[in-house]
């Protein structure tokens, strides 16, 4: 056994792997070397924190697991794992040191020593379960636990106790634990609890770990009893089909450096960083001779430039290319690599450097000094010696100069690098793909199985582009693109005041009349109907999918860069102050389609129902195509839902609010004026129009009855109310912090805490301020209903009124296309 482990000990490898396999010899078909290992310890150093995790990272994770199990998903994917192997000193195990993704695989192994503590099963046993958790040892030593906390005696006791004994007799460990720790002033259930705590006193956070995780259990046991059809029990799937990439790394390696990046730019080996080498591997030739000289140089710039997500592109190019922005304004305005904006500016132009000029851009000035192959190479196992390290992979040759005077915007990115990459590879599919080819899932933890299956693979007798080198060139001037549209059109999260108040703008890079470059806010330019359309469909729909973005961003592209075959298209109209953009136009449409349509229109519509994801492919392929009118119905589901409709989801909470915002204030179609206040509101017309114009949409995520259910009031009856309390009419989308707040306060008394917050520029809810100062309905409605008052007679008011401005807003032009171009693209 001794052998075997000194043959490993020299080598490096990364593979995505169970828990399972972690702890079962399993052979790497690409290495034919074994990485999971019946003898391996997990060692956690001393230079790694405990367990920290809280409860909402905790929650967060077992809920994407059992989102994935519930789904039917075969696998679930949880990021990476960086260990460092180490001979045990009897030289009978093999350790594995826990460098990175520690926190994660501390929390599985938890899950699974309370699902083995709860199946009430004898140490002896030999479940899966059990191999994952106890150490084989010898028949002298008995079954220790894997995992080991160097220096940190108590936590190991307080392991060994709970595995042998069961956390019964643990938690009393716990207790003299709390007595121990009095004089810091620490409890096990505060989530604050000091990482200078003494080394010794790690039971706390482990046994609050554990609680939370049975919590979390109790909470969902309904769930993971209704087993889904064709689908493994949940421990199955915990322990077999739970997915993470571990890369190993030898112990000769110099971890003090390995640590100190890490630390420095917390970095991690993800699945992005593993395609990056993936890719550009077939790249390496172009530097040699085999194509335009500095080719794959440039390609692994450009890759590291779109990755820096909470960076503006200029920014992030300057830094890859290793110049100073000031060359990268040069380099667009003098060497023409620009065309005049079609999307967008009122009186500038808009910038566009499309993926060829920036990959030129990105050449290295000297190719015979950066193109030695045996210098650049990109392999996993360079990538992962120096981790973190720029040099791993072609980067900028020069440090920026002291010539960019322009300070970077405080922003970040609405997505990942991962998500832009699977939004780039949707339209390159359709682009360049076999016909009505898309990605099974969008999910970024299947990142490298989905490039391996749709760009990567061998299939060219099928494939338009059978050259994989041509198909990898061809998506990285897209991704380039995409990135680059991304950054102009599409929201981000802007610092609004220095201190941390943040929101949604368009900051489009555009040039003035000096040919200087500047970002501008795209609202100055009247897109602030743009930019609130984007930012209700993040706040309403998956964030961690944004499946809109792909036919928007396709959108875009073939507008920007039109290719020969699309270089009679009619380009987008500039937006102008107080005019819509075509883009604008398109946005309400791709909105209505995607989400307030019943169907496409498509054959099995009436039989099969549509995935967001085949809805959005849709509007790839045929951007303006027509669909079925929109529906009001999900508006009738209300608070509790009917046998007919199921309660009304969040995102018409969200869409009542942009269609009275825009009746009052958006696009210059239907565009009016907010009616004069009546009566004693304690706020000025000119203190209403003020918060209009400065609403933005936030997150909001509770459901408030405007006449609450258990009113505070005694003696108020709610007769007269019937189904209207629990209609859409008295419900708005309001804040946890609001809702807990105000849920059961009485109308008047939420009334004069709205009025407050309003006089500060606060509108909260455009749906709000109808209900707080028209009486639900901003026009003479024929009820003779009071403002300032709130009956079942208001909400059935409010709801016919919202249900009339819907069906208006649904009727204007571009709900079933405005077909702007001759050709789709």
């Amino acid at each position: 056994m001794g052998n075997k482990h000194e043959a490993r000990s020299g080598w490096q490898d990364s593979r995505l792997m169970t828990l399972s396999q972690l702890v079962t010899a399993t052979d790497n078909e690409e290495t034919g070397r074994s990485i999971g290992d019946p003898t391996v310890r997990f060692r956690v150093p001393i230079y790694q924190r405990l367990y920290v995790w809280k409860k909402e990272q905790i929650e967060r994770l077992l809920n994407d697991i059992l989102d994935a199990w519930k789904a039917g998903n075969a696998d679930y994917y949880i990021g990476g794992t960086l260990v460092v192997e180490r001979q045990s000193s009897d030289r009978q195990s093999q350790d594995l040191e826990l460098i990175d993704g520690q926190q994660r695989l501390t929390t599985l192994l938890l899950t699974a020593l309370y699902r083995l503590d709860a199946q009430k099963q004898p140490v002896e046993s030999s479940s899966s379960y059990h191999d994952l958790l106890f150490h084989p040892g010898t028949a002298s030593a008995g079954r220790d636990p894997r995992l080991h906390f160097e220096i940190r005696d108590k936590a190991n006791i307080w392991l060994h106790t709970a595995l042998r004994k069961g956390l019964k007799e643990a938690r009393k460990l716990n207790l003299a634990e709390e007595q121990a720790h009095d004089n810091f002033g620490i409890s096990p259930h505060n989530e604050t609890i000091s990482d200078d705590t003494p080394r010794d006193g790690g039971i706390v956070k482990l046994e609050y770990g554990i609680e939370i995780i049975e919590e979390w259990f109790t909470n969902n046991s309904t769930l993971i009893s209704d087993q889904p059809q064709g689908q493994c029990d949940f421990d199955t799937y915990l322990l077999n089909h739970v997915r993470m990439l571990v890369t190993s790394v030898p112990g000769t390696m110099d971890l003090n450096h390995l640590f100190e990046t890490i630390n420095d730019r917390s970095v991690q080996l993800e699945h992005h960083e593993v395609l990056k080498a993936r890719m550009l591997k077939w790249l390496k030739g172009d530097d040699n001779g085999e194509g335009k000289e500095g080719t794959y140089t440039a390609c692994a710039r450009i890759w590291e430039a779109c990755s820096a997500m909470d960076d503006y592109w200029e920014d992030a190019l300057a830094e890859a290319a290793g110049k100073n922005k000031v060359n990268v304004y040069e380099a667009i305005i003098e060497h023409k690599i620009w065309r005049s904006g079609a999307l967008g500016g009122s009186v500038l132009s808009s910038v566009a450097l499309s993926g060829k000029a920036a990959i030129d851009l990105c050449r290295p000035k000297d190719v015979a000094q950066n193109s030695d192959p045996a210098k650049d190479e990109v392999s996993l196992e360079k990538l992962v010696k120096d981790w973190g390290n720029a040099s791993d992979l072609p980067s900028n040759t020069d440090k920026a100069g002291d010539g960019d005077h322009a300070e970077k915007q405080s922003s970040a990115s609405l997505i990942s690098f991962p998500m832009l990459l699977l939004h780039t590879l949707r339209i390159w599919l359709h682009r360049h793909g076999p016909k009505g080819a898309d990605l099974e899932r969008f999910d970024s933890f299947k990142l490298l199985e989905t490039f391996d299956a749709l760009l990567l693979s061998d299939n060219s007798m099928s494939h338009p582009l059978p050259d994989i080198r041509e198909r990898v060139k061809s998506f990285i001037e897209l991704l380039w693109e995409v990135r680059f549209l991304l950054d102009q059109y599409i929201i981000r999260w802007v610092e609004l005041k220095e201190g941390g108040e943040w929101g949604h703008r368009i900051l489009r890079l555009e040039q003035n009349k000096s040919t200087s470059l500047r970002r501008a806010d795209a609202e100055q330019s009247g897109d602030k109907e743009l930019s609130l359309l984007q930012s209700m469909l993040y706040h309403s729909q998956d964030i961690r999918q944004l499946l809109w973005l792909t036919p928007l961003l396709g959108y875009l592209h073939s507008r920007t860069f039109p290719t020969e075959e699309r270089s009679g298209q009619t380009a987008l109209v500039p937006s102008e102050q107080g005019t819509e953009s075509d883009l604008t136009v398109f946005m309400r449409h791709l909105d209505n389609g995607l989400f307030s349509s019943p169907s496409l229109g498509s054959k099995n519509s009436e039989t099969e129902a549509e995935s967001l994801l085949q809805r959005s492919r849709a509007f790839l392929e045929k951007p303006w195509r027509s669909f079925k009118k929109p529906t009001i119905e999900p508006l009738h589901g209300g608070f509790h839902g009917t046998d007919d409709m199921p309660r009304t989801s969040h995102y018409w909470y969200y869409k009542a609010d942009f269609v009275i915002w825009r009746r009052y204030q958006g696009g210059s179609q239907s565009n009016e004026s907010l009616p004069q206040l009546q009566g004693q509101n304690d706020v000025t017309q000119g203190q209403l129009e003020d918060a209009w114009q400065h609403f933005r949409f936030t997150a909001r995520a509770s459901v408030e009855h405007i006449r609450p259910q258990t009113s505070q009031e005694e003696g108020q009856e709610k007769e007269g109310w019937g189904d209207a309390l629990h209609s859409f009419g008295n419900l708005a989308l309001v804040s946890r912090e609001r809702n807990s707040e105000f849920s059961n306060k009485p109308y008047h008394e939420k009334r004069v805490k709205y009025l407050t917050r309003l006089r500060q520029k606060d509108l909260q809810s455009p749906k709000l301020a109808l209900v707080y100062l028209y009486g639900g309905v901003p026009e003479p409605s024929g009820l003779g209903l009071k403002h300032g008052e709130w009956g079942a007679e208001h909400a059935k008011a409010h709801m016919e009124w919202i249900e009339r401005s819907m069906e208006e807003y649904f009727s204007l032009a571009g709900y079933s296309g405005k077909k702007i171009a001759d050709t789709e693209p």
